[in-house]
């Protein structure tokens, strides 16, 4: 990342910071209690993607009965790839970045949360169970019912 790059990322995240003490501050006023008191030096929107991750990781490991851990977890049979690629798929439809999206699942690149949202969509196109598995998923997990990036 070259100087002007680092420059405006610095504002953006001061600019983000100052809208976070603005938001707090407005709230105050209000009389609203913080629902937690804010983290230093993280920003609202990496909160949000962490709850966001997780909710789905859960929703996603509960609809097969396995943990979140296991299903972040790599692993090559076919069924555990179909339920990562799930996640994935709920995470993009929430408005997650591909590449957040594979570092959510701790994969290399974004190529796989790509390959992942195709490979689910061609299984939706294809298998009422996989439709049914993702509108179940949707039903519990409302953040993820948007439309892909």
């Amino acid at each position: 990342m070259n100087t002007h790059e680092q420059r405006l990322v610095e504002r953006l995240r001061a600019t983000i910071s100052d809208r976070d003490e603005e938001i707090a501050e407005l709230r105050r006023k209000l009389g609203e209690r913080p629902e937690r008191e804010p983290i230093a030096g993280v920003s609202t929107e990496a909160l949000w993607r962490g709850r966001l991750e997780s909710t789905v990781l859960r929703a996603v490991a509960e609809e097969f009965g396995v943990t979140p851990k296991e299903l972040a977890k790599p692993n090559k049979t076919r069924a555990a790839g179909m339920r990562r690629h799930i996640a994935m798929y709920l995470m993009m439809r929430a408005g997650l970045s591909t590449t957040q999206t594979a570092a959510a699942m701790g994969c290399r690149n974004h190529t796989t949360a790509v390959y992942a949202g195709q490979r689910v969509a061609d299984a939706m196109a294809t298998s009422p169970l996989v439709r049914e598995a993702i509108a179940r998923l949707e039903a519990v997990c409302p953040c993820a019912s948007g439309g892909i990036n």
